[in-house]
């Protein structure tokens, strides 16, 4: 008969496993390791792609994007940018983060008659950071 070495123990092991229990490969007991390992795994990519989704997209710069999509040559913001549309200082204290949110990814659900372009490209950190910037 093969030797089988003992299992790796974890902090996902189910109360009541015995480590004694033979392994389902000698004939007997319970595989609990195989499945809480695979969930290990899972957690352990989900944490990873969570931490490298934030560390990427979290470090977005309100005021370049505010500059670089092109808000600033339509709106205002503190006594700069443009004048052919509304001035956004002190909109966040007007309207909801979420109304903003939903002016910049789709500005027609708000007004289906206005000129401003939808920015339904910008992921949900970036228009974040833009409504920190108007909070700012």
């Amino acid at each position: 008969m093969a030797h089988f070495h003992k299992p790796l123990t974890c902090s996902f092991i189910p109360v009541g496993y015995n480590e004694t229990e033979k392994s389902p490969y000698e004939g007997g007991g319970v595989n609990v390791m195989g499945a809480n390992m695979k969930w290990a795994l899972i957690l352990g990519a989900l944490a990873v792609f969570i931490a490298i989704f934030f560390l990427t997209q979290g470090s977005t710069n309100g005021a370049e994007l505010f500059r670089n999509q092109g808000c600033i040559g339509c709106h205002s913001f503190k006594g700069k940018g443009g004048q052919t549309c509304p001035d956004l200082t002190g909109v966040t204290a007007r309207r909801s983060d979420h109304w903003i949110r939903v002016q910049i990814k789709d500005p027609g659900r708000h007004n289906p008659k206005t000129r401003m372009p939808a920015f339904g490209h910008l992921s949900y950190m970036e228009i974040s950071s833009i409504i920190r910037y108007l909070k700012s």
